[in-house]
């Protein structure tokens, strides 16, 4: 799993199971490492169709660690992925210019 950042926002890549029986993703976020998924709600209320996933619900300058299960069609959760951490950032102004 990776993650990358944009400006209120992290952009989430995973690798797919080889699995008929899949349904989707539940993304868990949090503040703190490691992600505790047993003890978590996901992100989303319905199950993430793939990757890549956007969690446009991220603010600029925090930390956040994200993690991934697959749910299959009997709601069956896999192990959650490695954790994946990232700081959304602002676009930083643009250079003056250095032409009079």
């Amino acid at each position: 799993m990776s993650a990358d950042s944009e400006a209120g926002a992290s952009v989430l890549q995973w690798s797919e199971p080889e699995a008929e029986d899949l349904e989707g993703y539940n993304v868990y976020r949090s503040p703190d490492t490691p992600v505790d998924v047993e003890n978590s709600t996901p992100l989303t209320d319905g199950l993430v169709t793939g990757p890549p996933f956007t969690d446009e619900s991220a603010e600029n300058g925090t930390t956040y660690r994200y993690r991934v299960t697959a749910v299959d069609d009997s709601d069956n959760e896999s192990a959650p992925s490695d954790s994946a951490r990232v700081t959304p950032f602002a676009d930083p102004p643009p250079r003056p210019s250095s032409q009079p």
